[in-house]
């Protein structure tokens, strides 16, 4: 199994949010020309996910924040590849523990790029796709922006492959390199997700493409399913 990142801050805990029964979802956000979106079940020991292609692949994308008894907060990164080998259209990804619920997750269609971002307790903050794109000389665009320190964001290009990054304010993951309250992820610069074959980043997006950003602090949500150059 893909072994997790585990980023541990020492923030204290909201007192926002909203407990929720341990098979309880919240649909914050679908998209892809209105196709029937993916259901996904949070349980004690699984993600389940039905409503998949059957034989399709979906990606599973997103971070949970976990808060310890001293109060201190770990961040999870999650970035698997799910098959449905047996065509019953539902996947699943075993869990050691129950997801916080201070998790939001994202399940995109490998294919197609038909998405659904979800959660087990809460609705998060969305961040307004307005002026995030930065683009070339061509106005092809070839990075996102945004005033957070930190960043977690996927790429999908449908039937073509699916790149992740994380992104720190002022370090060299942050393509302006500048302590400025601001994060800077070029497309180019991402890995592929697990369990993908290494393929090169693209270094622009194209139409249809699916760009998935989350605030790992606030928990905020940037999608943009990419319809024309901006």
């Amino acid at each position: 199994m893909h072994q997790r990142l585990l980023i541990v801050l020492c923030l204290l805990l909201s007192s926002t949010g909203l407990l929720a029964d341990d098979f309880a979802h919240l649909v914050a956000k679908s998209g892809g020309d209105a196709q029937p979106a993916a259901t996904i079940v949070f349980a004690d020991d699984a993600v389940r996910i039905t409503g998949v292609r059957p034989g399709g692949v979906v990606v599973l994308f997103g971070v949970e924040r976990i808060v310890h008894d001293d109060f201190n907060q770990s961040v999870v990164v999650w970035d698997e590849r799910l098959s449905d080998d047996d065509h019953d259209g539902a996947v699943s990804l075993a869990l050691k523990q129950p997801m916080s619920p201070f998790t939001v997750l994202a399940v995109v269609d490998e294919n197609n790029g038909h998405y659904v971002v979800a959660t087990p307790g809460f609705i998060p903050l969305t961040i307004p796709p307005a002026g995030k794109l930065h683009g070339n000389d061509k106005g092809e665009p070839v990075e996102f922006q945004n005033g957070m320190p930190y960043a977690e964001a996927l790429v999908l290009r449908p039937g073509k492959g699916a790149w992740v990054a994380h992104g720190f304010d002022g370090t060299a993951s942050d393509s302006d390199g500048r302590a400025d309250g601001k994060i800077a992820i070029r497309f180019d610069a991402m890995k592929p997700i697990h369990g993908r074959p290494e393929t090169t980043a693209p270094d622009h997006l194209l139409p249809q493409d699916l760009l998935i950003v989350i605030n790992p602090r606030s928990l905020a949500v940037y999608t943009d399913d990419v319809k024309e150059k901006k």
